[in-house]
C-alpha cells in the first residue's frame, strides 16, 4: 500500500513538474513574441518614419526639377517616376508627353517604356532563380551550358556564370548587328550569338568592363537550362507571379500600342534645332541586355519583390539570402571604392548611404532603378528624351539627401604615399571597344581618349586633379565623391572608377601618331601619284614598279574615301551595308601590289638609269605603304572583320 501510494505521490510530483514546465514554456515564449512582436513593430514604425520623412517636401522638389526640364530650350518630353516602399506605392506620376503628336500624356499603369540596360536586372533574376533551383551554379563554366554554342577564350580560365553577372568575363564589346528595322527582322538568342559571339580578349575575372553581349549570353543559358524562350521562362516565373502584366521582352502588339516615342534633339544644316522623332520602336537583337518594355506600375511590384526579401503577395520569387547575395559586392579593385560590382546589380555608397542601382540609356533612353535596402525604398524612372540623363540622377540624389542622417565621411589612417607618380602618367583608353572588329578605328582613332599628368604631388586625369588617399587609389580633389583605382600587372597600366576600366596605350598607339602618320602618308600618296603621271605624259612609258606602288597608293586613299562617305550619317548597329564587302577589297588590293612593288627594289636600287632622288622617292613611297598598311591593320580595317 506504502508503495501504491508512493508512486501515487511521485506521479503526482512529475505532473506538477511538466505543467509547471509546460507553463514555463509558455509564458517565455509569450514574453518572446511580445519583445518580437514589439521590435517588428519598432522596425516597421522607423520604416514608415524614414519613408514619410524622405517623402517630406520631395514631390515639391520633383515637381520643381520637371518643370525646369520640361521648359529648357532643349527640353525633355516627358517621363514617369515611381517611390515604393516593400508594401506601398509611395509616389507614382507621369509628366508631359509620351507621344506629342497624339498628346498622349505619360502614365504610370498605360505608357510601356523602353528602359535599355534596366533589362539587364531581369536576365539577373533569372539566372538567380535557376542558381536557386540548382539548375546552373554560379562558379559553372558557361561552356557547359551552351551546347554547341563556341566561346572563342585563349585563357586558360574559363568564363563562369560569375564573370558575366559581374561584367568580368572579358569580352570584346561590339554594336554591329544589335539591332533590327522591324520585328519580322529578329532572331533567336543562338542564331545572333551565332553570328555575333564576340571573343574573349581579357583573362576572365581580371577586369572590369562593361558588356551587354555578356548579359545576352545569360539569356540563352536561361533558354537551354530552361527547355523555354527566354521571354516564356519570364512570363512563367516572373511576369505572371508578380502580376507583370504589360511586361516583357517580346513586341506585343498591345505593348507596342502604349509604346513612348523616342525623341532626341539635332541641329540641321544651318545650326537650327529639331526634334528627331524618327527612331521608332527599339528592335533589338541583344535581348537580355536590353529590349525590355514595361510599365511603372509594373516595376513597382519588381523593386517591391526585392525590397520585400524576395516576396510578392506571399508568392516567394527569389529567397531573402540570393538578394543580399545579389546585392553584396563581388567585384572590385580596391575596398574602399565606393562604386562596386554586385550579381547583376551595382552596388554603390553615397554620402554614407549604401544602395542598389542599375540605369539605362539609349537614343531617345533614360531609365533607372534604385534600391535603399536600408530604407525599405525603391525608385524607378523611365523617359524619352536623353536630355533626362541627369534628371534621373538628381532625383536619386534627392532621395539620398533624405535619407542621410548625416555627412558621413569615413576616416582615413593617415597616408604615405611611395607610389611613382610619373610611372602612372600617360594615355589612357577604354579597353573593350572593338578589340577585334572594325569599330576600333571609330572608338580609338576617333573616341575618347585619357591623359593623365603629374601636378604637384597629384594625378590630372583630363584636367581634373586627384589625390592618393591609399595605396594606387585617388580621390578627385573637388566634390571627392569620385574614386580612381590604378590596376598594375602584366599587362601593363589601367585605372578604373569602379564600373569601367582604361589601359595605357605606348608611343605606337597613340591615336594622335597615328592620325599624323596616316597624313604624312597620304601628302606623300597624292604627291607621288602627280609626279608619276606627269611622268607618264612625258615619256609615254610605264615604269611597272612605280605602277604597282601607284595602284597600291591609290587603293589605300580611295578605301579611305569611301569609308569616310559610307559611315557619314550612319550606324554599324543594323549590320554593316553589303558595300562595306566592296570597299573593304581595296587594302587588299593595295597588299597585292604593295608586295608586287616590294620585289622589284632591288630592279629600281641596281638601275644606274634611275636617278638617286628618284630611288629614294620609290623606297618613301613604299615605306609609306607599309606605315599605312600597319595602322590599318591595328584597327581592324585589313579583312571583313565585321
Amino acid at each position: 500500500m506504502k508503495r501504491v501510494s508512493s508512486k501515487i505521490e511521485n506521479d503526482t510530483k512529475m505532473t506538477k513538474t511538466k505543467f509547471l514546465t509546460i507553463a514555463l514554456v509558455i509564458s517565455t515564449f509569450s514574453l518572446f513574441s511580445q519583445q518580437l512582436s514589439q521590435k517588428l513593430h519598432n522596425i516597421h514604425r522607423d520604416s514608415l518614419y524614414k519613408q514619410s520623412y524622405v517623402l517630406k517636401d520631395i514631390n515639391q522638389s520633383i515637381d520643381s526639377l520637371f518643370k525646369l526640364y520640361l521648359n529648357k530650350e532643349e527640353h525633355i518630353q516627358g517621363a514617369v517616376i515611381s517611390i515604393v516602399s516593400s508594401d506601398s506605392v509611395l509616389l507614382s506620376k507621369g509628366y508631359g508627353f509620351a507621344n506629342i503628336k497624339s498628346k498622349t500624356v505619360f502614365d504610370p499603369a498605360q505608357t510601356n517604356v523602353m528602359v535599355a540596360s534596366v533589362s539587364k536586372l531581369l536576365t539577373t533574376t533569372a539566372i538567380l532563380q535557376l542558381v536557386e533551383r540548382s539548375k546552373i551554379r554560379v562558379d559553372q563554366p558557361v561552356s557547359e551550358l551552351i551546347g554547341d554554342l563556341e566561346i572563342k577564350n585563349p585563357f586558360n580560365q574559363p568564363v563562369l556564370i560569375r564573370h558575366l553577372l559581374t561584367h568580368t568575363a572579358g569580352f570584346d564589346d561590339t554594336t554591329i548587328g544589335s539591332e533590327v528595322m522591324t520585328v519580322d527582322e529578329l532572331g533567336t538568342l543562338k542564331d545572333h550569338l551565332k553570328r555575333r559571339l564576340t571573343p574573349v580578349v581579357w583573362e576572365p575575372g581580371k577586369y572590369f568592363n562593361y558588356s551587354n553581349i555578356g548579359m545576352v549570353l545569360l539569356a540563352y543559358v536561361v533558354e537551354t537550362v530552361s527547355g523555354l524562350t527566354f521571354d516564356e521562362y519570364l512570363n512563367k516565373n516572373v511576369y505572371a507571379p508578380l502580376d507583370m502584366g504589360s511586361s516583357g521582352f517580346s513586341y506585343k502588339e498591345a505593348s507596342i500600342k502604349n509604346m513612348m516615342t523616342r525623341y532626341k534633339w539635332k541641329e540641321d544644316e544651318n545650326d537650327v534645332l529639331f526634334l528627331d522623332d524618327s527612331y521608332g520602336i527599339k528592335y533589338t537583337n541583344q535581348t537580355g541586355a536590353g529590349g525590355f518594355q514595361t510599365t511603372a506600375s509594373d516595376m513597382n511590384n519588381f523593386m517591391q519583390m526585392y525590397l520585400k526579401n524576395g516576396k510578392f503577395k506571399n508568392r516567394q520569387i527569389l529567397k531573402s539570402e540570393t538578394i543580399q547575395a545579389a546585392f553584396d559586392p563581388h567585384f572590385y579593385y580596391h575596398k574602399l571604392m565606393n562604386r562596386k560590382q554586385g550579381l547583376g546589380w551595382k552596388v554603390r555608397k553615397s554620402k554614407g548611404v549604401t544602395y542598389s542601382y542599375h540605369s539605362g540609356d539609349d537614343t531617345g533612353i533614360e531609365s533607372i532603378v534604385v534600391l535603399f535596402p536600408d530604407s525599405d525604398i525603391g525608385y524607378f524612372f523611365a523617359s524619352n528624351n536623353n536630355e533626362a540623363s541627369d534628371l534621373k540622377f538628381q532625383i536619386r540624389n534627392l532621395i539620398i539627401d533624405k535619407i542621410k542622417d548625416k555627412e558621413n565621411k569615413e576616416s582615413l589612417n593617415p597616408f604615405q604615399s611611395e607610389t611613382d607618380l610619373e610611372a602612372l602618367a600617360g594615355t589612357y583608353q577604354y579597353m573593350n571597344d572593338g578589340q577585334s572588329t572594325i569599330e576600333r578605328l571609330f572608338s580609338y582613332l576617333f573616341g575618347d581618349v585619357y591623359k593623365i599628368t603629374t601636378d604637384n604631388n597629384m594625378l590630372s586625369i583630363n584636367g581634373i586633379k586627384y589625390n592618393e588617399i591609399d595605396s594606387l587609389l585617388f580621390q578627385r580633389e573637388e566634390g571627392g565623391d569620385l574614386f580612381v583605382n590604378f590596376i598594375i600587372d602584366e599587362n601593363g597600366s589601367h585605372y578604373s572608377t569602379g564600373y569601367s576600366t582604361y589601359t595605357k596605350i605606348s608611343l605606337l598607339e597613340k591615336p594622335s601618331l597615328h592620325l599624323i602618320l596616316l597624313i604624312a602618308c597620304f601628302v606623300i600618296f597624292l604627291i607621288s601619284m602627280v609626279i608619276w603621271i606627269i611622268k607618264y605624259v612625258k615619256t609615254k612609258k610605264i615604269f611597272m614598279p612605280r605602277l604597282y606602288l601607284g595602284l597600291s597608293m591609290f587603293s589605300l586613299v580611295f578605301f579611305f574615301g569611301l569609308l569616310a562617305i559610307a559611315t557619314t550619317g550612319g550606324s554599324a548597329k543594323y549590320g554593316v551595308p553589303q558595300i562595306f564587302y566592296f570597299i573593304f577589297t581595296f587594302p587588299l588590293i593595295s597588299i597585292l601590289f604593295g608586295i608586287l612593288g616590294l620585289l622589284r627594289i632591288p630592279k629600281v636600287i641596281y638601275n644606274s638609269s634611275i636617278s638617286r632622288f628618284n630611288k629614294l622617292h620609290f623606297v618613301a613611297g613604299l615605306m609609306a605603304i607599309i606605315t599605312c598598311l600597319l595602322i590599318y591593320n591595328y584597327y581592324n580595317i585589313i579583312g571583313y572583320k565585321f
